[in-house]
């Protein structure tokens, strides 16, 4: 957490959410968070972050835009996307913000997915409005529903799926 947000309760509580989030889902494609540290040796001074699987890849929007995907490896990081989607709906969360640059891809010995932060993830049991602005994510990844504020579900996440896909 930026230390200019140290002292933001709100920003506090949602890198804490964050993390109990992703705590949340254990998949192959999906990056697994360890744990959250505050280092508060000096209480003017604390910090906050957390720990994290390191992915040595790169973002899909990158990985794609460097060359042409042939249409047998498209449906192969497709198909990894939607096994970690379905894990994160499993755990009883909605991603909210799937893009390529939140989903990883390492290429050796052939390209693997996975999917990185969890700063939007919501309960699936969340009614709408009731965990902060509905309004967050990347807009042109956003599903209806989210843009109007309304009721999320997992086919939101399979909206934004759809549009990295077409990408």
């Amino acid at each position: 957490l930026p230390a200019t947000q140290t002292d933001d309760e709100r920003a506090v509580a949602r890198l804490l959410r964050e993390v109990k989030h992703a705590l949340r889902v254990r998949h192959p494609n999906v990056c697994r968070v360890h744990d959250i540290v505050i280092h508060d040796e000096n209480p003017r001074d604390v910090i906050y972050f957390m720990t994290m699987e390191f992915v040595a890849g790169e973002s899909l929007k990158r990985y794609a835009r460097r060359q042409p995907l042939p249409v047998a490896t498209c449906i192969h990081l497709a198909r990894q996307i939607l096994l970690a989607l379905q894990a994160v709906h499993d755990a009883g969360l909605i991603h909210r913000d799937v893009k390529g640059d939140n989903l990883l891809v390492t290429a050796a010995p052939e390209p693997f997915v996975t999917l990185i932060d969890f700063g939007l993830s919501r309960s699936l049991h969340a009614t709408a409005g009731s965990v902060g602005p509905a309004l967050s994510g990347s807009l042109g990844y956003m599903a209806p529903e989210q843009l109007e504020g309304s009721a999320l579900s997992p086919r939101t996440d399979l909206f934004s799926f759809g549009v990295v896909l077409f990408e």
